[in-house]
């Protein structure tokens, strides 16, 4: 396995992206769970229980600076969704690196802890308890692990386009989403459809070989990691929002990869997260109402469904493989 760098500068990232999502979301709800009583959310036959929620909630809004800005800005609810969300990450990240032979080095999460302070300084940066500190780090290691297994091993054939001007009575996004139906009701036509975008896709599109290119945000989307015959609609990047992908997914190759290349641990974590998809698909994700609903493009719970910035459309007449 690579040699990972930079981890406080990934783990400062993190810590900031958990602040990011945009949801806000209460724990004074009525709903009573997914599918079973007092369960916040049931990843396969796992439950995560309320309760377990509950007392990382209270032990932030204790210990947590930040906490009380969010209190301030009455979005506490972010700490629950976000806490909820790295839970379900957690499992579908336990069952990947299970399947393939992945594992955390002990003594990388130890060094870790010991340049975050320990476990209860390490909890505060990466809003969490002192006593799942450790699991949050060794998932980060290995969704890295993940990228590095996947990065050179994928490649795609897609008809896609992206999207990033308006039309008069259309935004970007409006003009992206009704493509995207129309591409997945009649994926026949897809070619021709995609000419309505405003820059076509190279039809072939190999994972490592976008890294280090203007297209390298390409490679942090759910095109590798969906099956053939999903269409993708999306922002690539949420640093350019009103830039729009939109991406029949024909086909997709998966070889033994043998390259000798290293790659950011950013990029690799980012690839490690979508390809924890196939893990949600086999094992179910959901969410109770009283946290909103999770969303299998960008792997995180949203208020509701209004809110989802991704989509995933399965093509008519096209079965999943």
């Amino acid at each position: 396995m690579r040699r990972y760098r930079a981890v406080r500068h990934f783990i400062r990232r993190s810590w900031l992206a958990l602040l990011a999502v945009t949801s806000v979301l209460t724990l004074g709800a009525c709903d009573t769970g997914p599918r079973q009583a007092g369960a916040a959310a049931v990843v396969g036959n796992t439950q995560i229980s309320v309760d377990s929620l509950q007392r990382e909630f209270n032990w932030l809004l204790k210990n947590v600076p930040e906490a009380e800005q969010l209190r301030a800005e009455k979005a506490l609810g972010r700490i629950t969704s976000n806490s909820l969300a790295a839970r379900i990450r957690h499992e579908l990240i336990t069952d990947t690196a299970a399947r393939l032979g992945l594992r955390a080095d002990p003594g990388e999460v130890d060094t870790l802890l010991g340049r975050l302070g320990g476990e209860t300084e390490a909890a505060k940066r990466l809003l969490t308890t002192p006593g799942l500190a450790r699991e949050r780090i060794e998932d980060m290691l290995l969704l890295r692990a993940i990228g590095d297994h996947y990065v050179d091993r994928l490649s795609v054939r897609v008809t896609g386009t992206l999207i990033s001007q308006e039309e008069p009575g259309s935004s970007a996004r409006q003009r992206a989403v009704e493509l995207g139906k129309r591409m997945a009701a009649t994926p026949g036509a897809a070619a021709e459809l995609a000419e309505r975008g405003d820059q076509r896709l190279p039809d072939e599109l190999t994972l490592s070989e976008l890294i280090g290119t203007d297209r390298e945000v390409l490679a942090q989307t759910p095109l590798f990691s969906v099956e053939p015959g999903t269409v993708v609609v999306m922002r690539p990047s949420p640093q350019n929002g009103s830039l729009w992908l939109v991406a029949l997914v024909e086909d997709r190759t998966e070889t033994q990869g043998d390259s000798d290349r290293s790659y950011p641990d950013e990029v690799l974590a980012q690839i490690g997260l979508q390809m924890l998809r196939p893990a949600a698909e086999r094992l179910g994700v959901t969410v109770s109402p009283r946290y909103g609903v999770w969303d299998e493009a960008g792997m995180v719970i949203l208020n509701d469904e209004e809110h989802a910035q991704n989509h995933l459309f399965q093509a008519n007449g096209v079965e999943r493989q």
